[in-house]
């Protein structure tokens, strides 16, 4: 397996500690390593969620790794992996719904979160359960925002976006494909409301950095 690969590569170039690159959330690698070991440590970081993802006994996959002699000079690395993997992989857990859904009922509901909880926002309260699950419905809404902003605010390519969509939630081509047309069609309205998220994400953090001065 590559992941094996790769990790023991890490593990010996490093002395059989990864645990001191470790800082908190991140990782840290002083400038005394050699660049083959930046190289694969990218790598395995890459493609651990995939690996995880695909594994057919997670917590079997994980004891594996407290086999190893030196485990307590690696047990926070591995641990930071594991965490890595499971929010990589939240997305694609969430998104799982729409994988096999029928493409009707996959554009009932794009058609009536676009209108009603993109375009305005009718509120929770308001929303049609006849059209599907409420809950699955407001993931599908961020979802589709994520979309916008790949499209509409960082510009990305309709090759780059989809494969971006592909990479994080698992959206298979035609759920994007329908996304990029009612984008297409609607570019002007929704470029203002992306410009009033991010002037709102902007304002949020300003009074954030504001309260902190202010104690």
């Amino acid at each position: 397996m590559k992941f094996v690969e790769l990790f023991n590569a890490i593990l010996e170039q490093s002395d059989y500690n990864l645990n001191r690159f470790v800082k908190g959330d991140s990782l840290a690698v002083s400038e005394e390593m050699p660049e083959s070991f930046l190289e694969s440590l990218k790598e395995l970081v890459n493609i651990s969620p995939g690996i995880v993802r695909n594994v057919e006994n997670q917590e079997t996959f994980w004891e594996m790794f407290e086999k190893l002699e030196d485990y307590e000079n690696n047990n926070k690395f591995v641990s930071w992996i594991q965490k890595y993997s499971r929010v990589s992989n939240r997305p694609f857990e969430e998104a799982a719904f729409l994988k096999d859904m029928e493409q009707t009922l996959f554009e009932r509901m794009t058609d009536y979160c676009f209108h009603n909880l993109i375009i305005r926002n009718i509120g929770k309260k308001r929303v049609d359960e006849s059209i599907g699950d409420v809950r699955q419905l407001y993931v599908l809404r961020k979802i589709i925002f994520n979309f916008i902003e790949f499209v509409i605010v960082e510009n990305l390519s309709k090759e780059n976006a989809f494969e971006t969509m592909e990479r994080i939630f698992g959206v298979k081509k035609s759920c994007c494909e329908y996304w990029w047309k009612i984008v297409q069609e609607n570019e002007e309205k929704l470029w203002k409301i992306m410009m009033m998220k991010q002037s709102r994400r902007m304002e949020d953090k300003l009074n954030y950095i504001l309260e902190i001065i202010d104690k």
